[in-house]
């Protein structure tokens, strides 16, 4: 199973902590611009409950998980914690946990067998070239209020 994590600017760039990622899913937002104006940029980091949605889905069917993460503005304290807490959750569901650098490994992302889709645009390319590959298939939880539930493919 590959699983794309979204950090980076979108982490390191918030007032939040690791810890306060996992604990609900929060709004990317912009700095504020000329006039002091501040946009919601959407949601890239995904809270712990849409992991243990995943571990649940796939337990059984495979045993391995590689987290690919990384973002622009590479990776600072709180994206390194954000990557180790979602590593932990896989590890505890019983998976094997690697990690790799997602800008060097996009043609390994794009030939996964198992692809578990985080937020960005890079994570939608990523998912339609494994659902489009005839191989592989894309997995995303979809929200049920402030969890994550089941949403098949």
């Amino acid at each position: 199973l590959v699983v794309h994590l979204r950090v980076g600017d979108v982490v390191e760039w918030t007032p939040y902590e690791a810890g306060q990622f996992l604990q609900s899913q929060r709004s990317y937002m912009s700095p504020p611009g000329p006039k002091g104006e501040v946009r919601d940029w959407g949601t890239y980091v995904r809270p712990a409950s849409f992991f243990e949605v995943a571990v649940r889905h796939y337990k059984g069917r495979v045993r391995m998980v590689v987290l690919v993460a990384g973002g622009f503005g590479g990776l600072g304290r709180k994206s390194r914690d954000y990557v180790c807490y979602v590593g932990r959750i896989f590890r505890r569901g019983g998976y094997q946990v690697g990690i790799l650098p997602p800008d060097d490994d996009f043609a390994y992302m794009a030939r996964a067998w198992h692809l578990l889709v985080g937020g960005g645009g890079f994570a939608g390319l990523v998912k339609s070239l494994v659902d489009n590959s005839g191989k592989g298939q894309s997995y995303s939880p979809v929200p049920c209020g402030e969890q994550w539930c089941h949403g098949g493919k």
